[in-house]
């Protein structure tokens, strides 16, 4: 028991050096550090479009002499490449896969792949949003499987498996 006590009071002790610690260095460059903060409109007129859900700083893509923004917009299935130093569009790109694959979820700066001196960009679509998942009958009777979620054999036997194993247990 001692043991136990002295684990826990060694791991509140590491705990409250982290938080100084961290304390310490928010403080510090609380004094370095200016945070300005710029309102960007949605240049995307789809509703739900999700726009600023993922962004990414890019070097000077368009040679104006300031970092360009890489800014996703999953509802939409849209990217969106903005300048800068004025927010204005520079590009706009479309899921090439079609829609509802969520393109725009993740966005990120990829650096100079294909060596042509400006930056490339990586974007992320998960794909589209699955429907809900079948929990297994617990107690019978039992409504048959929906035929949607049966697309293979092996998940309609694991479904039944696992509805065997929750009877089991109410027993």
């Amino acid at each position: 028991m001692t043991h136990q006590r002295f684990r826990i009071v060694r791991l509140l002790g590491a705990c409250l050096v982290a938080a100084l610690v961290a304390l310490t260095a928010h403080v510090v460059a609380a004094a370095v550090l200016r945070v300005t903060v710029l309102p960007i409109s949605t240049p995307t007129s789809v509703a739900g479009a999700r726009f600023g859900e993922s962004v990414a700083g890019l070097g000077d893509v368009n040679g104006d002499g300031a970092g360009d923004l890489i800014v996703g917009a999953p509802g939409a299935d849209r990217v969106f490449m903005l300048s800068g130093a004025t927010l204005a569009v520079l590009r706009t790109m479309v899921d090439p896969n079609g829609t509802g694959n969520l393109f725009g979820y993740t966005v990120a700066n990829a650096g100079d792949v294909n060596g042509d001196g400006v930056d490339d960009i990586a974007v992320g679509a998960p794909g589209p949003v699955p429907g809900p998942l079948p929990l297994p009958c617990a107690l019978p009777p039992c409504p048959p499987p929906d035929p949607a979620f049966a697309d293979t054999e092996r998940r309609v036997r694991r479904i039944r498996r696992l509805g065997r194993v929750a009877r089991r247990c109410q027993r």
